[in-house]
């Protein structure tokens, strides 16, 4: 099968996959939120931060074995196939480690979790057996086979593992759903993430022996490779570090300065926003191994041409979320958590700015992945982490929940955009970024006078149901998309965009 055409069923399936993992896990918080109480959601979330915080001890090993993995798994000579699996063995070993890491060091935190939550918790839960639960699940993934899934992504077989974990997780959420409607117990609905967790590695497992009979775990990296590696890991570790202080931080300060209540309704909004997030994450992820085998066939002037088609496409589709989610997103909270759960016009406003900034980043994090670029920028992501903590920690006295957002944007945009942009067209395209910068302006300005436009269009509709909210989404989308193509329908990465769907979706 085509590259296109792998690469078109690969999307189908992530999307899929990534929308069955968001709208489960909506569903099942609604149920929460109203038959036990938003406090359980709030510690839901201060546990998934914490954990993954402890998780940076696997950031690296994973997308780096991968991406060595990228060229010699297509390979038909007996030394393609013998470093592959030496580079399997090699993340077999690593897994095993990292979990034994990630147990040992969770369980030595156990005692200071209750530290972590600003006032009361609900009297029926154990805040330590809970935890543990979580740390049960999140060592789950180093345990039971998690490292066979590098092989189906440097494989560009992504939709094998998007359809076990769509079948798993839809089942694994029906009978949690069951678990909350028939007997409300918060320990019921945890226990079954490490089962689903488990099962799942477990059929990866099974099919990656059917679907790559020859790779086994077997044989050990030369010293040159592990160096090679490692060279890259310490790269990407320190670069992730940042990612997931950006990520994790927010619920911990959260919990400790202000409460659990409000880890869950801001909490409820960050839920949202990463419902829009999950289409872009999704489809331009689908499509990394792309950008990884033009690496090694392409020139120069086509990899940059699919840069900027990349980044046109997802400013454009981020500026229509960033539109309904800003129109939108306040009545439909009024109507999913009611009066009493809704922030500040102001904070909203806020998350877009940050949801938009995260966006504008992202196809250059696709270039940094496949094309090995961590090592030019190996401390600026935790850099940026750091200091976002420390401001989220001063703004969050200051100015309440608004500081946590303030100083995501802070970091994100005076520190980790310029740094990334300097060695996006430095080092690697080897020249200047002046017409990069200037597109950023032009997109920016295409969302406001988007914004506007929508705004209009929607001024005539004032009911606020869940069917209005249906049919303004709608609009927006069309209104949007007619802007779209009335104002850069001559633009070059418009055109090239376009074209490329019709090469992985139309042609044979």
């Amino acid at each position: 099968m085509n590259r296109s055409k792998r690469s078109a069923i690969n999307i189908f399936f992530t999307i899929i996959n990534n929308l069955v993992k968001v709208f489960l896990p909506f569903i099942t918080r609604t149920i929460i939120i109203y038959r036990l109480g938003e406090e359980y959601v709030g510690l839901g979330g201060l546990f998934t931060s914490v954990l993954s915080i402890l998780n940076m001890s696997e950031l690296g090993f994973s997308t780096a074995v991968t991406y060595f993995m990228y060229r010699p798994i297509s390979g038909e000579t007996q030394e393609d196939r013998e470093y592959v699996n030496k580079l399997f063995n090699f993340i077999r070993k690593i897994y095993l480690i990292i979990g034994t890491v990630i147990l040992l060091v969770g369980l030595i935190l156990c005692p200071f979790i209750k530290y972590m939550i600003k006032g009361e918790v609900p009297q029926t839960i154990n805040v330590y057996l809970l935890y543990l639960l979580y740390l049960l699940n999140t060592i789950s993934q180093y345990f039971f086979w998690g490292y066979c899934r590098s092989v189906f992504i440097a494989g560009q077989r992504n939709d094998i593992i998007s359809k076990i974990e769509i079948s798993l997780t839809t089942i694994t959420g029906i009978i949690q759903v069951l678990c909350l409607l028939l007997k409300p117990d918060y320990y019921l609905y945890v226990i079954w993430m490490p089962i689903g967790t488990i099962v799942i590695n477990i059929i990866i497992y099974f099919r990656k022996n059917k679907y790559y009979p020859g790779i086994v775990a077997k044989g050990n990296l030369s010293l040159e490779n592990r160096h090679a590696i490692f060279s890259k890991v310490k790269a990407l570790f320190t670069n992730s570090i940042g990612t997931v202080i950006f990520t994790s931080s927010d619920n911990i300060v959260i919990s400790a300065f202000i409460g659990l209540t409000m880890v869950t309704i801001y909490g409820n909004y960050y839920k949202i926003a990463s419902i829009l997030l999950t289409f872009t994450y999704t489809v331009f992820g689908a499509i990394t191994p792309i950008f990884a085998n033009k690496f090694y066939h392409s020139a120069m002037d086509e990899i940059e041409d699919l840069f900027g088609t990349m980044h046109f496409w997802i400013c454009m589709i981020s500026g229509i979320f960033c539109t309904g989610f800003y129109l939108l997103i306040q009545p439909f909270m009024l109507i999913w958590m009611g009066p009493l759960r809704l922030l500040d016009e102001s904070t909203v406003i806020l998350i877009i700015i940050m949801f938009y900034i995260n966006q504008v980043r992202r196809a250059t994090m696709v270039i940094y992945e496949t094309h090995g670029l961590w090592d030019k920028s190996p401390y600026i992501s935790g850099v940026a982490g750091l200091i976002n903590l420390f401001i989220n920690i001063i703004l969050v006295n200051l100015i309440g929940i608004n500081g946590i957002v303030i100083s995501t944007i802070i970091s994100m945009a005076l520190v980790s955009f310029p740094r990334e942009t300097y060695v996006l067209y430095h080092d690697f395209f080897n020249k200047g970024a002046r017409k990069y910068l200037l597109d950023n302006i032009k997109y920016f300005l295409m969302i406001v006078l988007n914004i506007l436009f929508c705004k209009v269009i929607l001024s005539k509709l004032h009911e606020q149901s869940i069917f209005d909210i249906v049919i303004k989404s709608v609009l927006i989308v069309f209104a949007s998309f007619f802007l779209l193509v009335i104002i850069w329908r001559r633009n070059k990465y418009f055109k090239y965009g376009i074209n490329l769907v019709k090469k992985v979706f139309i042609k044979e």
